[in-house]
């Protein structure tokens, strides 16, 4: 014969969930603190070298490698643009230089803006029928 075991009362059981369930949830609380980055320290470490954006453009970031990219986004946001596209590029596939495209005369200052901040880059424009953005920047592989 096998001894029996003896079993926890109902109300053990309980408990035993719920410390259980508790656990998990100040797991999960404890990480996400020490994931989540406060906007203030972000602001300030990837502040620009322009003294903001005269508008707050609409900017598409297109190529480069991803870190480059997402890097550029947040100094571009921390200073006022509103970002509409962030596509880093695939493996290889980025143009040779840097370029800042504007669709309307009015953002060719912010264009020139974005190129200072950059310290490379073409700035040009093209005409296109309702673009998505007010500049696009399209990083090359030496940015």
């Amino acid at each position: 014969m096998t001894p029996a075991v003896p079993r926890l009362p109902h109300d053990w059981r309980r408990l035993q969930a719920l410390v259980a369930v508790a656990g998990l949830v100040g797991a999960v609380a404890v990480t996400a603190a020490l994931v989540t980055t406060p906007a203030s320290s972000v602001s300030t470490a990837v502040r620009p070298n322009v003294e903001g954006l005269a508008q707050r453009p609409r900017v598409e970031i297109r190529g480069g490698n991803p870190y480059r990219a997402f890097q550029l986004a947040d100094r571009l946001a921390a200073d006022g643009a509103t970002m509409t596209t962030v596509q880093p590029a695939a493996e290889g596939s980025s143009p040779a230089d840097t370029a800042i495209v504007y669709y309307d005369r009015r953002h060719a200052a912010t264009a020139a803006q974005i190129r200072k901040l950059l310290g490379r880059g073409t700035v040009r424009r093209e005409q296109v029928f309702e673009p998505r953005a007010d500049v696009t920047i399209v990083l090359g592989k030496e940015a």
